[in-house]
């Protein structure tokens, strides 16, 4: 027996690839341990890379709530997070114990078996508990007319998004943001605007506020206005570039988050940036910008074809088991 499984929208799958490549060039500049002495260009190229780490998780939610809007809730969606999260959680773990020579104790093991438990993802957390919660919020969303839904949406923006030094009237909390873009994506998912289908207006607005983001050094959290602003545009130019159905986009799409739990790892991302990469020593040379493009594209395609591998294992294990269960029924017929 083989699951079928839908073919995925490629141009939204681009739109994954993208916004996961800016988290890693994100998480280049955040984790790596540079110096408060290197040069005004060098530490202008860590805050570009910076930039565009909290509009992605932006774009992630809301390519999420797209879809999740209009459709059933599914166990099997959970399962399929949790399980590479379990896998890349006790991997990270054990293969950094092994490769420093530190002692594998029951306790850490434990505590790494319970990835969501313990917010060692914080996004797989909170995105664990919005697909939970999804099948409430899309009753909420049904029962109400597209003046009230526009009208929600406002009200849970205003409250929570930050506009240059004007703080949110409510302190966020991350499940609470990731619900408020679920609902406003559920809104441009129900209810087309003709201004927001425009290529040529989408695309305007993303390299302005792209502009704005990595320039404007208060952009650097979550509920920014500019980072909405900007994640919004993204999902509306993309959503209606109506890219052909493309087989390799959508196996890196697929990657995307096995890219996020390999490279994010408590153990593996100090390891990576610092002690395999040396990023810390190259930020001192005049060729630094060329190496942290370089860095942020080797890291992603190297979780990529992890991701891959371990997409290939688990695919044969599946086989495997309907292989073993079919002929466990064959021989069940048998004796009846």
């Amino acid at each position: 027996m083989e699951i079928k499984r839908e073919k995925r929208n490629s141009s939204l799958e681009l739109l994954r690839i993208i916004s996961m490549i800016l988290i890693v060039a994100h998480h280049f500049a955040v984790h790596s341990a540079f110096g408060a002495d290197i040069s005004e260009f060098n530490s202008f190229v860590i805050k570009v890379f910076f930039s565009g780490g909290k509009v992605a998780v932006n774009v992630f939610v809301l390519i999420s709530g797209y879809f999740l809007v209009e459709s059933k809730f599914k166990i099997r969606r959970i399962i399929n997070v949790l399980v590479p999260t379990l896998i890349y959680s006790i991997f990270g773990y054990l293969s950094i114990a092994w490769l420093k020579g530190t002692p594998i104790t029951f306790k850490d093991l434990l505590h790494e078996a319970l990835p969501i438990r313990n917010n060692a993802y914080w996004f797989v957390t909170c995105f664990v508990a919005l697909s939970i919660l999804s099948p409430f919020i899309n009753k909420l969303i049904g029962a109400l007319n597209q003046k009230q839904h526009l009208a929600l949406a406002l009200i849970l923006v205003l409250m929570q998004v930050r506009f240059y030094t004007i703080e949110p009237v409510f302190s966020i909390s991350n499940i609470g943001w990731f619900i408020t873009l679920y609902i406003i994506a559920g809104y441009i998912k129900k209810y087309p605007n003709k201004v927001f289908d425009k290529k040529l207006y989408m695309a305007l607005a993303v390299l302005v506020l792209g502009t704005v983001v990595a320039l404007w050094s208060y952009a650097t959290i979550i509920n920014d206005i500019f980072c909405l602003a900007l994640a919004l545009s993204m999902l509306c130019l993309f959503k209606n570039i109506n890219i052909k159905y493309n087989k390799f986009i959508n196996l890196v799409g697929a990657a995307t988050f096995g890219v996020y739990l390999i490279h994010d790892n408590d153990f593996i991302r100090p390891v990576i940036w610092n002690d395999i990469l040396l990023c810390p020593q190259h930020a001192y040379f005049k060729t630094f910008w060329l190496f942290a493009i370089a860095m942020v594209a080797l890291v992603f395609v190297s979780c990529v074809l992890i991701d891959w591998v371990r997409m290939l294992i688990t695919k044969l294990i599946v086989k495997l088991f309907y292989k073993i269960k079919g002929r466990k029924n064959e021989k069940r017929v048998q004796k009846i």
